[in-house]
């Protein structure tokens, strides 16, 4: 079996017209990978969103998200699914430290305004999965419709 891409923490949500999220139907933590030209979703810490042949998907990222690069929407089976990346950084960072306590995670996270010096690291590195993925799609046979 040969790996081409694997990236956990990643946002999965069902899209509707013109890759618009649906509201409310995120599902976070969740593994996306590709290897021997399949493409599978999971949500920690084992429920299959999708599995799929890469050759069935198409990339219809719309413009916009093409230009902020954190994100790609394709179309499975006539539905369109967003993969972001744009968490991971933040993800990764919390699964390195140690669990506080509910209180103190409450007292954290309303007295705090988040780590804003982390913010272009995470927009680096989403913009870097986001391409690295979009490539592995291609390479495995997805298809980026004309227009």
């Amino acid at each position: 079996m040969t790996e081409t891409f694997s990236q956990q923490y990643c946002t999965v949500a069902p899209c509707g017209a013109g890759g618009r999220i649906v509201t409310g139907a995120k599902m976070f933590n969740c593994l996306a990978q590709i290897e021997d030209g399949e493409l599978t979703l999971i949500q920690a810490p084992a429920t299959l969103i999708a599995k799929a042949p890469v050759s069935a998907i198409q990339i219809v990222t719309p413009a916009a998200l093409r230009k902020i690069g954190t994100g790609v929407i394709l179309k499975l089976d006539d539905k369109l699914i967003s993969v972001a990346f744009d968490l991971v950084y933040r993800r990764q960072q919390e699964a390195g430290q140690p669990q506080a306590s509910t209180g103190a995670r409450i007292a954290k996270s309303f007295f705090s305004f988040g780590d804003i010096t982390s913010a272009p690291k995470a927009i680096r590195l989403a913009k870097e999965l986001t391409r690295d993925f979009t490539t592995a799609l291609t390479a495995a046979g997805a298809v980026t419709p004309a227009g």
